[in-house]
C-alpha cells in the first residue's frame, strides 16, 4: 500500500528530543522521490497532504469545498455548485500532476443538496 509506506517513511524521517519538538533525522534527497513540486517523501505525511490540498485549492479557486478523507485509502473531494462544470473539474483531475489522482467519480455531497461532489483517489 503506498500510503502506508510514505507514512512509515516519514516517521523514520522525524526523531523527537526531550523537548518534544520534531527534528529531522536526515537531510531531505533533494529532486529524487518528488512528484511534480510535491515534495520528498521525508517531508512528512502532513507536508504533503498540505501541499496536496493547496493545489487544489489553487487549481479550483471557484469550489465551494475541497477536502482531503482517509478510510484505508486517501481521496480528495471537490465540491461544486454548478453542475455544467462537472465534466471539466472531472477531466481536470483525471489528467493533472501525472497521474496522482485516479478513479474520478462524481455524484451529491451529503448533506449539502446544491452542491456536487467530484471525487478521486490520491496515489502518492
Amino acid at each position: 500500500m503506498v500510503i502506508g509506506l510514505i507514512a512509515m517513511d516519514a516517521m523514520k524521517g522525524a526523531l523527537v528530543d526531550n523537548s518534544g519538538s520534531e527534528r529531522a533525522a536526515m537531510p531531505p534527497t533533494g529532486a529524487s522521490g518528488t512528484r511534480a513540486g510535491l515534495g520528498t517523501h521525508h517531508d512528512g505525511v502532513v507536508g504533503q497532504l498540505d501541499r496536496i490540498l493547496s493545489a487544489l485549492k489553487a487549481e479550483f479557486p471557484n469550489a465551494a469545498a475541497i477536502h482531503l478523507e482517509f478510510d484505508g485509502r486517501l481521496r480528495a473531494h471537490v465540491d461544486i455548485r454548478a453542475g455544467e462544470n462537472i465534466p471539466a473539474v472531472a477531466a481536470r483531475l483525471e489528467t493533472w500532476e501525472d497521474g496522482l489522482f485516479t478513479s474520478v467519480t462524481h455524484g451529491s455531497t451529503p448533506h449539502r443538496p446544491f452542491l456536487h461532489r467530484i471525487s478521486a483517489l490520491i496515489e502518492v
